[in-house]
């Protein structure tokens, strides 16, 4: 069975909430940015329509492909 393509990011199995569409502070990111406790890690995924600081807590890949969403989908 073909398995699905890794992000690009290098992002490995492991346990992480997804965010998958428009990172954008209309879309509620900011909340999420200030609610999210430090031992979790969100994989955020989709266009980049805000800046924000380098944060631990969350693995932004930006947009990804079909192939990707599916990769994050399962793991």
């Amino acid at each position: 069975m073909h398995q699905p393509a890794a992000p690009a990011s290098g992002l490995v199995p492991e346990k992480f909430f997804l965010y998958l569409g428009r990172i954008d502070r209309h879309k509620g990111i900011e909340e999420l940015f200030q609610l999210v406790p430090p031992h979790v890690r969100v994989a955020l995924a989709g266009h980049v329509m805000w800046e924000f600081k380098n944060d631990p807590r969350f693995i932004v890949l930006g947009s990804v492909t079909e192939e990707e969403k599916k990769w994050l989908y399962q793991n």
